[in-house]
C-alpha cells in the first residue's frame, strides 16, 4: 500500500514537482514492512498536498504549506528596460516591475515609468534652434518643446538703417583708399597731402584726389540726406551707391 506525497526544496521549502506522472513511484511513500499504518515518507517531503491558487506557489515550512507570489499568468516587464522580466518566487508584479508593456517612443519622445504607468513625454535634448531675434538655444531638459517659432538655422536679420549707413562710409572710404593706391599713395589722405607739392606730377594727382574725395563724400551726404528724408529709398547695397557717386578715374 502505498500514500501519495509532496516533495518541497530543502532550501526554501518550494513544493518541488519531481515528475509529473502521478503514478510514479517518486510521488508516493510505500507503508512500512514493520509498522503497519506508518508511511515512509523520505526527507523534505510531506502527505500534505499542497493549496492551488493562481499566481502563486506552495512554500512548506513549519509543517503546513503557505502560498507565495509566483507570476506565471502575465508576463512582467522591467520598469527601466521594458524588457520580460522572469517570474520570482515570492515577489509580486509591483516587486518585479509592471504587467503593461512598455509603449514605444516616437521621434523626440522618451518613455519613462511614473506614478504606476509609462509615460510618454517630448524629448528634444540636445536639440538647437534660434529665434527670430537671432537668439540661439539648446534644450537640455526633457518635457520641453521648441517654441512654434523656432527656426533650424540662424536667421539672417537685416541691419539697421545705422549699420547700413556705417558699413557705406567704410566702403566708400575704402573705395578712395584703392583709388589712391593705384598711383602708390598710402591712402586718399596721403595723395590729398600732395595737392600743393613742388612736383607737378604729385601735385595734379593730390589736387584729383581732392577733388574726388570732396565730390565723393558730398554726393554721399547728399544721398543720406534724401534717405533720411524719405524721398529715396535706402540703398540695397553699396554697388548701388558706388554707381550714384562720381567715378574714380585719373585725369592726369
Amino acid at each position: 500500500m502505498s500514500k501519495r506525497i509532496f516533495h518541497y526544496s530543502r532550501d526554501d521549502g518550494r513544493y518541488l514537482v519531481l515528475s509529473i506522472d502521478v503514478n510514479d513511484a517518486l510521488n508516493f511513500a510505500q507503508q512500512s514492512p514493520l509498522e503497519p499504518g506508518v508511511y515512509l515518507i523520505p526527507a523534505f517531503a510531506t502527505d500534505i498536498e499542497p493549496p492551488t491558487e493562481i499566481d502563486k506557489w506552495p512554500i512548506f515550512k513549519e509543517g503546513a504549506w503557505t502560498l507565495v507570489d509566483f507570476i506565471t499568468s502575465t508576463q512582467i516587464f522591467d520598469i527601466k528596460t521594458g524588457e520580460v522580466v522572469e517570474p520570482v518566487l515570492g515577489k509580486s508584479i509591483a516587486d518585479l516591475g509592471t504587467d503593461k508593456p512598455m509603449p514605444e517612443a516616437g521621434e523626440h519622445e522618451i518613455v519613462y515609468f511614473e506614478n504606476g504607468e509609462w509615460a510618454v513625454r517630448p524629448d528634444w535634448r540636445g536639440h538647437e534652434y534660434w529665434l527670430d531675434d537671432g537668439s540661439h538655444h539648446v534644450i537640455t531638459d526633457i518635457c520641453i518643446e521648441p517654441p512654434a517659432n523656432a527656426l533650424d538655422a540662424m536667421p539672417v536679420i537685416p541691419p539697421t538703417v545705422d549699420q547700413m549707413i556705417h558699413s557705406f562710409k567704410v566702403a566708400i572710404q575704402e573705395s578712395l583708399d584703392t583709388f589712391a593706391q593705384e598711383r602708390g599713395y598710402d591712402g586718399i589722405l596721403s595723395a590729398c597731402t600732395y595737392a600743393t607739392s613742388t612736383i607737378s606730377k604729385f601735385q595734379q594727382e593730390g589736387q584729383r584726389c581732392v577733388s574726388l574725395r570732396d565730390q565723393t563724400w558730398a554726393t554721399s551726404y547728399a544721398l543720406l540726406d534724401e534717405v533720411m528724408q524719405g524721398t529715396r529709398p535706402m540703398p540695397a547695397s553699396i554697388d548701388e551707391v558706388r554707381n550714384l557717386l562720381p567715378a574714380l578715374t585719373w585725369e592726369v
